[in-house]
């Protein structure tokens, strides 16, 4: 099954620089990463639970103080991926 992570940070640079380091981090697909109001940024991911899990936490580590919120939904059907991207 598949696993959602999602990541909110209050700073858009730290925003590109967390998602540049998850991807590199951690087997894991990229359903979006892009700014929201002013000044957030929201990445979204999935994939195996550990590699989110992984994703997330390396995130997390890079933005330290900007991160806002994290999510991780697990064991999530994949027509749900698939109606966040229509």
């Amino acid at each position: 099954m598949i696993t959602i992570g999602f990541l909110e940070l209050n700073s858009i640079a730290k925003g590109i620089l967390a998602v540049d380091m998850m991807l590199k981090a951690a087997e894991i697909k990229l359903v979006s990463a892009r700014p929201s109001c002013p000044g957030k940024y929201q990445i979204l991911i999935t994939g195996e639970v550990s590699a989110v899990e992984s994703a997330l936490r390396i995130g997390e580590e890079s933005a330290k103080t900007n991160v806002v919120d994290r999510l991780l939904i697990p064991r999530v059907n994949p027509q749900v991926i698939e109606a966040i991207n229509m």
